[in-house]
């Protein structure tokens, strides 16, 4: 009883005594001799007890010490690893496994504290552990980075359902052990299918760009609608890591929501029924999922931007308010299929420096695509923003090409690489008309048929090996730099702004130069 109040009482500091020492290690500890390693004062009460050997095991909970148990024998006994590895897993399994989770001992985010959200914790981890498929101390772990330090949007906690959740931390966890194994731990990509030709994707930065082409390749003339969605992590993928995680949804959906509305629960369906007699034309052509997943605020922007796009060859892009802040919304219609934008667009963002919070993509079946980008305010002032949207309604019109390679790769911007298309087209153009020369001599021959068609097939066969498009883009792609100095040379002269500047050097001479005059 005396040693037992002297523990109540007794505060340690980090590496003092057997439970200091395992706090400062956050690991087990196997004292042989108990009474030297622990304080005089305690050493005193273990030396009246009769305590000898002790192991001192750590409850630790996503990198922070909750609690230090120790563990004491009064027989003198040599380190036993078997031993400590069976109060750790013990410790694990029966202790940490069943702690509450989000308890107030954890350092909360503030933003996903709320009763929701723990309970939606508390049932992904139960039912990952049975499962059985990983080890219970590596699911608490993981799942209490999941949701607090990864920093994936609170929108796709409260999107999925826990057994969704539950696939993708499962998911989460085999991408981390599979790029462990390849000696690079941050290099995580993978897929995961959930339905033909859909699935999610995980992968790191650097590999996105490879991800973004197979989504492409997946869904390239594919007629039916398409939801997709792309999350980056504002945290890194481990505590003491740089990488964030980005994760591609891509699900495929069939058509007419109508016979889906009895599915839902009464104050949804009563909620459909209405705004089918209001709406009917954007239920016409989307799904069901599209009404569940969208509020109704959310389902009337789409409509109007839906309906706008309609009237309109060009893609229709509004700069949006987000109750969030710290992200800046954009939201696109047009009716270029969506996979078209997803490089592009990647490219366009990297070379603008931002970095990109969320995507959200919905296709309809009249053949609209709806595109909410969603960028992080960092480095977004207003003069950026007006040039980035600029810029994106340039890249909606492009065509598309296969030379899009110099702009995805950063050796030319978009507006270097759009001169670059257009002086291809008219170098490819220009250099099969007709000159003066050969104009002349054809009319030189009009008495002479066969040498006329010698010449029309001389001129044919140089003209095919001469202009083609694939050694004008040949030239163009072994000469950036030349595409740069004249796309500079041009904006110099045609630029609005530039000839403002121009004009207003010559209409406002100096006083000296009106008297010259």
């Amino acid at each position: 009883i005396p040693y037992r109040k002297f523990c109540e009482t007794k505060v340690l500091q980090e590496g003092e005594g057997l439970a200091g020492k395992a706090l400062r290690t956050k690991k087990p500890i196997w004292f042989q001799d108990a009474i030297a390693e622990s304080t005089p004062d305690m050493g005193k009460y273990l030396k009246e007890v009769g305590f000898k050997s002790a192991c001192a095991v750590p409850v630790v909970c996503s990198n922070q010490t909750l609690a230090i148990i120790v563990l004491y024998d009064k027989d003198t006994r040599q380190p036993d690893q078997k031993l400590i590895d069976g109060h750790s897993g013990f410790v694990s399994r029966k202790i940490v496994g069943g702690l509450p989770l989000f308890q107030g001992s954890c350092d909360l985010n503030r933003k996903y504290n709320s009763l929701v959200m723990k309970e939606q914790m508390r049932l992904v981890f139960h039912l990952l552990v049975h499962q059985g498929v990983f080890q219970v101390d590596v699911l608490y772990d993981t799942i209490t980075w999941y949701y607090r330090g990864l920093g994936l949007p609170s929108f796709y906690f409260e999107h999925f359902s826990p057994e969704i959740i539950s696939k993708h931390i499962t998911s989460f966890i085999s991408a981390k052990h599979l790029a462990a194994s390849t000696g690079d731990r941050e290099g995580i990509k993978l897929f995961v299918p959930t339905e033909p030709d859909s699935g999610v994707w995980l992968s790191t930065s650097r590999h996105s760009k490879e991800i973004e082409d197979m989504i492409q390749q997946t869904t390239t003339n594919n007629l039916e609608i398409i939801s997709f969605n792309h999350y980056r992590s504002s945290g890194p993928v481990y505590p003491d890591g740089t990488a964030h995680l980005h994760m591609f949804i891509l699900n495929r959906l069939p058509f007419g929501p109508l016979k889906e509305i009895e599915k839902m629960d009464k104050k949804r369906a009563e909620e459909a029924e209405e705004e089918l007699s209001e709406v009917g034309n954007i239920w016409g052509i989307t799904t069901a999922h599209f009404f569940k997943d969208k509020p109704l605020r959310t389902r009337r922007k789409y409509e109007a931007l839906v309906h706008e796009a309609l009237q309109q060859i060009h893609p229709v892009i509004k700069i949006v308010p987000n109750e969030n802040e710290e992200v800046w919304e954009l939201n696109i219609a047009s009716r270029t299929n969506f996979t078209r934008y997803l490089a592009p667009l990647s490219s366009l963002v990297s070379q603008y420096q931002l970095k990109l919070a969320r995507l959200y993509v919905d296709t309809f079946a009249n053949g609209i695509v709806v595109l909410r980008l969603l960028l992080l305010r960092a480095n977004l002032t207003t003069e950026v923003q007006q040039r980035f949207v600029e810029d994106l309604s340039l890249l909606a019109i492009l065509p598309h090409s296969e030379k899009e390679s110099l702009f995805l790769s950063g050796r030319l911007n978009l507006h270097e690489y759009t001169y670059a298309l257009a002086a291809a087209r008219y170098a490819f153009y220009f250099m099969r008309q007709d000159s003066d020369e050969y104009i002349a001599l054809m009319n030189g021959l009009t008495n002479d048929p066969l040498n006329m068609a010698r010449l029309r097939a001389l001129q044919k066969n140089l003209r095919a090996d001469m202009a083609t498009e694939s050694k004008i883009w040949s030239c163009i792609d072994q000469h950036t730099d030349l595409i740069r100095e004249l796309w500079q040379e041009f904006k110099n002269k045609h630029d609005p702004v530039l000839c403002v500047d121009t004009c207003l050097l010559y209409t406002s001479p100096s006083p000296r130069d009106r008297t010259r005059s």
